[in-house]
């Protein structure tokens, strides 16, 4: 569904040989955002977190040297990061980010289809295929792009059950592949045509187009293909009631779907040869290859498939009388009606109106019946009067009239006796939707007794879930400095520490040892649970740090914080690439010297004139192998007079609002900065949140990341 450069997805040399690029002093800075873009590209099936951060640090990057088509990029990959996170809000915000950009046709055609797999996903149809027309209309779109969004759209009309116009679309796809001469395109697009056809009952068409694809399909020798196929021409046998060749090309794709270990594909013609044994009247095999099936659905996790072979195996195991049956099927109603509760109700009305349109024309129907019976009589009774008055004039006229008014007799005694029948059938139909109706009522109370249940139950699991995850805040705040400690130690701070989640990834740290105050600001990987294990690591980390050693450094405690990280998650023997951005001062309050080292998280103070000055960390990260070069230690001097230090993460400078919905962005929150110095330290958080309150109200924007900003007064 999404478009994403082919090729690229995972290869481990590849991945090699994009970090040692990275870890290079000579690298440009232009060409270190496109080696990360690329590298982001190569995570996202192993780690889609670990991609959208690369992603994310890209873009900052880019946006420092105003490189456009990296900022492109950055937003590119982390909106596709965000898309197999299945954050699919977030996903369209940085596609839209990037087109607003005037991105090259090229890169315009991927955001405009991902924009509208991302819309497919959230079942906004209308949206999505508005996106997919709009990126088949860009001049240079490739074809084989052209092919792929073309099949995305017939696949969403396939979804609204509008076989036709889906159908159209894959001509059209096909049409344009067959000038690109891709076989293994060619010969989906003909099983999918052959699928649709057999669908709506052309079976003549269906079969060309499924011989087509076979035949692409074996001269490739693609047994994947083949066994789908195989499996498309059994269905289409089956419908056309060949049971037969039904039987033998099920039996083809069930043995390489065997050999290949294609457990959803051996399922489907499991249930297919279920479905022919059925009906072949084999009830005892039908059962033996449904169960099977079953099984495979459980194992798949495939709560459609388990509805629908419940359902067959309570049939096969009703047509062979086993007590089981009934059992089976009252499960099968449990699983349908936890999927389509909705739709069942709307089932019983449409029923119930049924029954009501029904009775009212059975009680106008009697009320004719009875009409017809008295006019009748009535004109039984004229035609009475009418021979008694004549027959003393003219007896061969009585004789006549006697006889004509027996075969009226006769009829109307058959009609009246055929209108009878009727009135009975029309009263045992009336019965059999009653006794329907109360069978679904009695369903419905199933299954809303069903649903009641399943609602404690995930109730009880949603309270046991929130009890967890508070529990691990209180452990989370536990290792987190005491208010005491902070005003202990700097007196009133400004400190904003807002998670995204309960948990958070970012976290503070302090302490003291042989008088010097040490204190960090520590952005983990991710957010949320994960986040708050990285957090809790390093705030260990940190503790035993300082505990066995005397260092003042604050470069040799990050060399030394790298060491432990890459050492507790074994680093040096997995590819887990996890770890921690942060900003570390060492501050000697009788010299008055201060000491700070970076990773990739800076030191910003205000200087003796009021003006912001920034110290700018390491390119690189704790843990694993982001980034080049080495921790170093700035240091300075304090004047006599107060000075205002802060450390952040980067969660409020990269938080989306205002009225265009975009980037917070360094520069304006380095200008936060410098006006807060009106007010005293201790105001200055409130100030900080108020401003990105309404930052993300302008545009109703959610909270993308963890926020983290420490102001201390020295």
């Amino acid at each position: 569904m999404l478009l994403i450069p082919a090729g690229v997805m995972g290869q481990s040399s590849t991945v090699d040989s994009l970090q040692n690029l990275l870890s290079s002093d000579t690298l440009s800075m232009v060409h270190r955002v496109d080696v990360m873009n690329q590298l982001a590209v190569h995570s996202l099936r192993k780690s889609p977190a670990q991609a959208r951060e690369i992603a994310k640090e890209a873009l900052t990057y880019a946006e420092d040297i105003d490189y456009e088509q990296g900022i492109i990029h950055g937003y590119h990959k982390m909106g596709t990061a965000y898309w197999f996170e299945r954050n699919y809000d977030s996903a369209a915000i940085c596609y839209k980010e990037a087109l607003k950009r005037d991105p090259e046709e090229k890169i315009r055609v991927s955001l405009l289809n991902n924009l509208g797999g991302v819309y497919t996903k959230q079942l906004d149809y209308e949206t999505a295929i508005s996106y997919y027309l709009q990126a088949t209309q860009v001049a240079s779109i490739a074809l084989e792009h052209k092919v792929a969004i073309l099949n995305n759209i017939a696949v969403i009309y396939l979804n609204q059950s509008d076989p036709r116009r889906g159908l159209n679309y894959y001509l059209q796809a096909l049409e344009i592949e067959k000038q690109t001469g891709r076989k293994g395109n060619l010969a989906k697009l003909h099983q999918n045509i052959g699928n649709v056809y057999t669908d709506l009952g052309e079976y003549a068409k269906a079969e060309s187009f499924l011989k087509e694809a076979l035949r692409l399909q074996e001269k490739m020798e693609n047994n994947s293909g083949k066994k789908k196929c195989y499996y498309a021409i059994a269905r289409l046998r089956y419908k056309e009631q060949d049971t037969s060749k039904a039987l033998l090309y099920a039996r083809k794709s069930l043995t390489l779907s065997r050999e290949q270990e294609d457990e959803g594909m051996e399922a489907q013609n499991l249930r297919l040869i279920g479905d022919v044994y059925y009906y072949k009247k084999d009830y005892a095999l039908a059962e033996r290859y449904y169960q099977t099936s079953l099984e495979l659905h459980k194992e798949l996790e495939n709560m459609t498939g388990e509805v629908l072979l419940t359902k067959l195996l309570g049939m096969a195991y009703a047509q062979q009388g086993k007590r089981s049956a009934a059992e089976l099927l009252l499960e099968h109603i449990a699983l349908k009606d936890s999927l389509t509760g909705k739709e069942r109700q709307e089932h019983i009305a449409q029923m119930q109106a049924k029954y009501d349109l029904f009775k009212k024309e059975k009680e106008n129907e009697t009320l004719r019946q009875a009409h017809s019976l008295q006019d009748a009589k009535l004109r039984q009774q004229q035609w009475m009067i009418g021979t008694f008055s004549v027959a003393s004039l003219l007896l061969m006229a009585l004789a006549t009239v006697l006889f004509y008014q027996r075969k009226y007799s006769v009829r109307m005694h058959r009609a009246l006796k055929e209108k009878h029948r009727e009135i009975e059938k029309m009263n045992g139909d009336l019965s059999r939707s009653t006794s329907e109706l109360q069978v679904l009522n009695q369903q419905l109370v199933h299954s809303n007794d069903a649903l009641s249940i399943a609602k404690k139950n995930l109730e009880e699991y949603n309270i046991h879930v929130k009890q967890s995850i508070n529990y691990a805040l209180r452990i989370q705040q536990a290792l987190l400095p005491t208010q005491k400690m902070v005003n202990r130690l700097f007196g009133n701070t400004c400190l904003l520490f807002r998670p995204r989640d309960v948990v958070s990834g970012d976290f503070y740290w302090c302490a003291e040892k042989n008088g010097f105050l040490y204190w960090a600001v520590v952005d983990c990987t991710g957010h949320g649970v994960p986040g708050a294990m990285m957090s809790m690591l390093g705030s260990n980390a940190l503790d035993n740090i300082l505990k066995s050693t005397s260092l003042t450094d604050p470069a040799k405690i990050l060399i030394a914080l790298q060491d432990r990280i890459s050492l507790a998650l074994k680093q040096s023997e997995t590819n887990i690439n996890d770890g921690m951005d942060l900003a570390l001062c060492v501050y000697s309050p009788k010299a008055r010297i201060l000491r700070y080292a970076g990773a990739r998280n800076p030191l910003c103070y205000i200087d003796e004139k009021g003006s912001l000055q920034v110290v700018k960390g390491a390119k690189r990260s704790i843990g694993g192998n982001r980034g080049i070069g080495n921790f170093e230690m700035f240091e300075m001097q304090l004047p006599p007079q107060p000075t205002t230090i802060y450390l952040f993460s980067d969660g409020y400078k990269d938080q989306f609002g205002g009225e265009n919905n975009q980037r917070f962005m360094v520069k304006r929150f380095y200008r936060l900065l410098e006006s807060l110095q009106t007010y005293n330290i201790a105001q200055q958080s409130s100030v900080l949140e108020n401003a990105l309150e309404e930052w993300m109200q302008a545009s109703e924007a959610k909270q993308l990341d963890d926020v983290l900003v420490w102001g201390v007064r020295l």
